[in-house]
């Protein structure tokens, strides 16, 4: 016999029904941002090849949705980095409520917060009490802001699955079950063929410049306007260059659009806006500009040269950031290799003026390009080719007991 749960949309205002049986063992994902959503995504594609009797629910988005969990809760739209405002943080205080009230109406074997500590630990919390198991997708890093809040990892969570190399032994010398998966990047299958497809339809010139930036409307609002004032003066010195935007979904093209309109007055000559294909961009190109992030770890799987950048408030920079960050590097691979393979504006101040001084150096030198791609190769070696997917799946296999097993 099905269970109906009962959960409410993010505006609270419309009740969306979800079907349980509860004679299946259940998990339920959560992540509250793009890169969550794609990440879980690809777990639960795997969870659901390698045990059917699973029922999958999740708190999340449409890659979670397309691999099929049943979504109670739609989180991953207008993801914000840093300290949320106070519209958002209401929001999230409606989500745990609704959440608290799905797991007290269905029966859950096992919750999988991915990402966003910030949002997920309430949930993880929730989930104790409840005595449900935790594993986390992705560990939050700590080692690089904030090593005095492991505490709450080890009260809050079972196992830890992480996908930077290094972390496993870090969290684990801290009392943290911890396991590196893989990255998800690294173990990712390229449809070749389909990717390729998309690269002929981008505009050919020997400069092509792939512009990355960000997954989160808060990103865009920050970076892009630089990029595209660093764009606009660089096709003013090399009119064969040509750029393409990689946008992650239809509303922050629109966003794109817009701000493209502001600040160049118009359409912009030479440049594309391409939605939703970032892998098929960065292999389109010879020399890509990022955001810092998980996409600059993308571009150094399709081995292109890179500048990253990411724009902050001085003062904020000045009065917070620059006494919380605890490593040397800002941006993945360098923190990985423990060196500069990737040039690094971030914290990035002022105008569009260095950003443009570094691309051009880059995109003029061929010789820096190649020793980039190179570096970026050793990175790989170090990330490995493992599915973190597939790893990911066998530990929750191996945590959810069949129905016949409870």
């Amino acid at each position: 016999m099905s269970r109906i749960g009962f959960t409410r949309s993010p505006s609270g205002s419309t009740i969306v029904p979800t079907d349980t049986d509860p004679t299946r063992p259940a998990v339920l994902f959560t992540a509250f941002e793009p890169s969550g959503d794609e990440h879980a995504g690809q777990v639960i594609a795997a969870l659901r090849a390698r045990r059917p009797d699973i029922a999958i629910f999740a708190a999340g988005g449409p890659k979670m949705r397309a691999a099929g969990a049943g979504i109670i809760l739609d989180t991953t739209h207008d993801a914000v980095m840093g300290i949320p405002g106070i519209g958002k943080i209401l929001e999230h205080r409606r989500h745990n409520r609704a959440i608290a009230g799905w797991l007290d109406s269905n029966p859950v074997a096992l919750h999988m917060p991915v990402d966003s500590p910030a949002a997920n630990f309430p949930i993880a919390s929730l989930a104790r009490a409840r005595g449900i198991k935790v594993y986390q997708l992705v560990a939050s890093q700590l080692w690089a802001w904030a090593p005095w809040r492991i505490g709450r990892t080890r009260r809050l969570v079972d196992r830890l699955l992480c996908i930077l190399p290094f972390e496993e032994e870090w969290f684990r010398s801290r009392g943290v079950d911890a396991e590196y998966v893989g990255h998800p990047i690294f173990g990712e299958t390229f449809d070749d063929a389909a990717i390729d497809e998309v690269v002929a339809t981008l505009p050919a010139s020997s400069l092509r410049l792939a512009i990355l930036p960000g997954s989160r409307p808060g990103e865009i609002e920050k970076n892009y306007p630089t990029m595209l004032r660093a764009f606009l003066e660089l096709r003013r010195r090399r009119p064969a260059l040509q750029g393409v935007v990689a946008a992650t979904n239809d509303r922050l093209a629109q966003r794109i659009g817009e701000i493209n309109r502001a600040v160049a007055g118009g359409e912009v000559d030479g440049l594309r806006l391409v939605e939703g294909q970032a892998n098929a961009v960065i292999r389109w190109s010879s020399v890509c500009v990022a955001t810092s992030g998980t996409v600059t770890l993308r571009v150094c799987r399709h081995g292109r040269a890179l500048v990253a950048m990411f724009r902050v408030n001085p003062l904020l920079w000045g009065l917070v950031g620059r006494w919380m960050i605890r490593t040397r590097y800002i941006l993945l691979p360098n923190i990985v290799m423990n060196r500069e393979i990737i040039p690094e504006l971030a914290p990035y101040f002022g105008g569009a003026g260095r950003l443009i001084e570094t691309l051009d150096r880059l995109i003029s030198d061929e010789a820096a390009q190649r020793s980039q791609v190179e570096a970026q190769a050793e990175l790989a070696a170090v990330f490995g080719d493992r599915s973190a997917a597939q790893r990911a799946a066998e530990l929750i296999d191996q945590a959810v007991p069949s129905a016949s097993e409870r």
